[in-house]
C-alpha cells in the first residue's frame, strides 16, 4: 500500500527562506502537522515544483512577505495552524504568574521571553490574535495580505499570484 503524500496547506517566503506547512494523513486515518524549510525564493521554489513528486502542493496558498516583512510585523504576527478551521483562533491564554515565562522574560536575549512580553502587551490593548496565538491558514494569509505581502496559490506546478 502506498503511503499518502503529505499535503501542503501553506507556503511562506520571508527574508530567511521558505517554510511549507503540511498536514499529513496517516495510514490509520489520523493526521499530524509538519514543516519543511529551506532557502528558496518563490521563483526558485516554483522551478522545483515539478521535481517534488513526494509532496502534494496543489491548491496551497502562498505568502511572499519578503518585500514587506519588518520586525514589528513579524513580532505581531500570529502563528499559522493548519488544523484550525477558518476563523478559529487558539489563544495561548494568560501567562501571568507562570514561573517559566517570568524566568524567560528576565533572561537577556531570550526570544520566547521577548515574545511573551509582546504577547502580553498586545493582549492588553487588542482583541486581535497576537504573536503566540494560533490562527487558521486563511486568517494568517489575510494578516500578510493586509500588510502588503504578495499572495498566491499553487496550481499544478505553478504559483499563480493575485493581482
Amino acid at each position: 500500500m502506498m503511503q499518502p503524500k503529505e499535503k501542503a496547506r501553506l507556503i511562506t517566503f520571508g527574508k530567511g527562506g521558505h517554510q511549507v506547512y503540511f498536514k499529513s494523513i496517516k495510514r490509520d486515518g489520523g493526521s499530524s502537522q509538519s514543516t519543511l524549510s529551506g532557502y528558496d525564493s518563490p521563483e526558485r521554489f516554483e522551478e522545483e515544483l515539478s521535481k517534488r513528486s513526494d509532496y502534494d502542493f496543489d491548491g496551497a496558498p502562498v505568502v511572499d512577505m519578503i518585500a514587506v516583512v519588518t520586525l514589528r510585523l513579524s513580532l505581531r504576527c500570529p502563528i499559522p495552524d493548519v488544523d484550525l478551521a477558518d476563523g478559529e483562533v487558539s489563544r495561548i491564554g494568560s501567562m501571568e504568574g507562570n514561573i517559566m515565562v517570568d524566568a524567560m522574560k528576565r533572561e537577556p536575549g531570550n526570544t520566547y521571553g521577548m515574545l511573551a512580553i509582546v504577547q502580553q502587551a498586545h493582549a492588553s490593548q487588542s482583541t486581535e490574535p497576537g504573536p503566540l496565538d494560533k490562527v487558521s491558514v486563511p486568517a494568517y494569509v489575510a494578516y500578510w495580505r493586509n500588510a502588503g505581502a504578495r499572495i498566491g496559490r499553487v496550481t499544478g506546478t505553478t504559483i499563480t499570484w493575485e493581482e
